[in-house]
């Protein structure tokens, strides 16, 4: 039995703000005997100047704010007269010469205006590089809020703190039917009608397509319950085994499917780290309790919206359940897909609501610093596939990746990936895979029911965690008014007037 983590994070920066210095088009740096140089912007932050180590206690005024930002080259030849754009303060910032696998850290002062920010390195292309489409990162992240602004040195000087955002009222209808967990006093509630509304005691549960019963776990067992009207009853009482991740099958409102595994069995295997356990399933009364597979999953399963398909991985393997049929493999060479090495393992898998495409994450390389990370888009009609995401953790990032969320119109897909620019990030990527926008520090994602907005928790350096909404695609934040700390679980529809 286990609980979803609920992370905080802690980041301490202390670096030395300057000014930018603004430069021209450079000649073309000449390609190497040896190899081209590759440059990238490896991370962003945006951060108070001069915070922390500021002995005033204060900050200035005029730009209180600071994007701090590492640029890298991970070619094999060094790049020269190498300068950066950043796009809401308009300006650019000479960075020089960058040797080969060597990076260096650029501050950029600004008022911003948005939440929204974008750094390109080489603008013009005056570097000759091994990848000319890696050079433009976007970041987006609320403002932090400042503190006091330093006193004037000099009269008539005006000091206006820059803008922030303001919380969400929870009078506004777009939070209706948002569930979250309020992870300081432990209990779950759901905002109806604009008001937060205590519903059920615990953190974490799943609730109904119609939001009226929820799933959770209980004692290594499952339990169903309708909020505020009773505590709930125990659907599968097996002492002798664990049942966990349960999921309502929209589409098939009969069954229930969960992973579950022997309690001795799971002690062996360490379960609740790294295998979920064997797939299985039963009636939303308890009933017809039957496991699906005699090998564990490493992760959770996908449910098809045909309401007949079950995607999951049997330790790594890609396989496709059928109702009436059984197991099958997911056969990649239908879609022309070949690894580069024979032994990738395929985790959370998620279909897209109209059933057409299914996505896998897929781990290659056994061994750190080699592993790599890639979402793989399968498109079940065409029998093609597209790589969508890629990237490798540097080394002690441990684990499986979590599963993909689509938008309910099948557009967006939001990522959680570990260890990639920061600890946790959200990144949403367009099925086509012609726009993708980055939420920094960031968790948790649950979608609108119009699929418009997102919920999400946004963490800040402080380790301050808020429930936060961006509206998509306009890349507007808003952090709610719900108690610090809390986590979205679902958003359903609200009922018909």
């Amino acid at each position: 039995m286990t609980l979803r983590t609920f992370f905080q994070f802690l980041l301490i920066v202390s670096l030395s703000a300057c000014a930018p210095i603004v430069v021209s088009p450079a000649t073309p740096t000449p390609p190497s005997s040896t190899g081209l140089p590759d440059l990238v912007v490896a991370s962003v932050y945006l951060g108070m100047q001069g915070i922390p180590g500021n002995s005033s206690n204060c900050v200035p005024a005029y730009a209180p704010y600071e994007i701090r930002a590492i640029i890298e080259n991970r070619g094999s030849a060094p790049a020269a007269d190498v300068f950066v754009i950043e796009q809401v303060a308009g300006q650019q910032v000479q960075v020089g010469s960058i040797a080969a696998s060597q990076s260096m850290e650029i501050q950029i002062l600004l008022n911003p205006a948005s939440g929204s920010y974008t750094l390109i390195v080489d603008p013009l292309n005056v570097v000759t590089e091994s990848d000319e489409n890696n050079n433009v990162y976007s970041y987006l992240a609320p403002t932090p809020t400042p503190p006091a602004i330093c006193t004037p040195t000099q009269p008539g000087i005006g000091l206006t703190p820059p803008p922030t955002f303001p919380p969400d009222p929870l009078s506004q209808p777009s939070l209706t039917g948002l569930f979250y967990a309020d992870m300081s006093s432990a209990h779950i509630g759901k905002v109806i009608e604009g008001h937060p509304v205590e519903i059920m005691q615990g953190t974490i549960a799943q609730f109904s397509p119609n939001g009226l019963q929820a799933l959770f776990e209980r004692s290594a067992d499952l339990w169903l319950a309708e909020p505020m009207d009773n505590p709930g009853i125990n659907l599968t009482n097996t002492p002798e085994r664990y049942e966990q991740f349960p999921q309502w099958w929209a589409s098939n409102p009969a069954k229930i499917v969960f992973n579950s595994m022997g309690s001795n069995e799971a002690q062996e295997k360490n379960w609740n780290r790294d295998i979920s356990g064997y797939l299985s399933m039963m009636n939303t009364n308890g009933s017809d309790y039957i496991t699906l597979s005699d090998v564990p999953s490493y992760t959770r399963p996908a449910l098809s919206p045909d309401g007949r398909t079950i995607a999951y991985d049997m330790l790594g393997v890609p396989m496709l359940y059928e109702i009436g049929a059984g197991p099958r493999s997911f056969d990649l060479s239908q879609y022309g897909y070949q690894g580069t090495i024979s032994n990738a393992a395929f985790t959370s898998p998620t279909f897209s609501p109209d059933g057409r495409w299914l996505t896998w994450w897929t781990s290659e390389g056994a061994s750190e610093p080699q592993r790599q990370f890639s979402l793989v888009m399968f498109d079940l009609t065409g029998k093609t596939f597209a790589i969508l995401h890629s990237y490798s953790p540097p080394a002690g990032t441990l684990g499986w990746l979590d599963t993909p969320v689509w938008s309910p119109g099948g557009q967006w897909l939001v990522l959680q990936t570990r260890s990639e620019v920061s600890l946790w990030d959200l990144l949403f990527i367009h099925r086509e895979a012609i726009v993708s926008q980055r939420l920094g520090l960031a968790t948790n994602p649950v979608w609108s029911p119009d699929g418009l907005r997102l919920a999400y928790v946004q963490h800040d350096p402080s380790g301050t965690a808020n429930l936060s909404i961006v509206d998509v695609p306009s890349w507007t934040i808003q952090q709610t008014s719900l108690p610090a700390g809390s986590i979205p679980l679902g958003w359903t529809m609200p009922p018909p007037q």
